[in-house]
């Protein structure tokens, strides 16, 4: 399953798209597909954009839906 995480490292945010397993040995495991960059003073609305944009990117904005809370 692939997903977008949140990583902070020296007091800032980054993006990251990921996909997560199990390995040979059936323990859980994560594997970083993409980084998207440092997300620290972005809004919520230019984080959407660039999630968006990695998906066009790699033709696969079909599959997502954006869910607004």
């Amino acid at each position: 399953m692939a997903r977008f995480r949140c990583t902070i490292s020296k007091d800032k945010s980054y993006l990251q798209y990921v996909h997560s397993y199990r390995n040979e040995k059936g323990q859980p495991a994560t594997k970083v597909l993409g980084n998207l960059g440092n997300i620290t003073n972005l809004s919520e609305d230019e984080i959407e954009r660039i999630t968006l944009s990695f998906f066009k990117a790699f033709g696969i904005e079909d599959r997502f839906t954006m869910n607004k809370y």
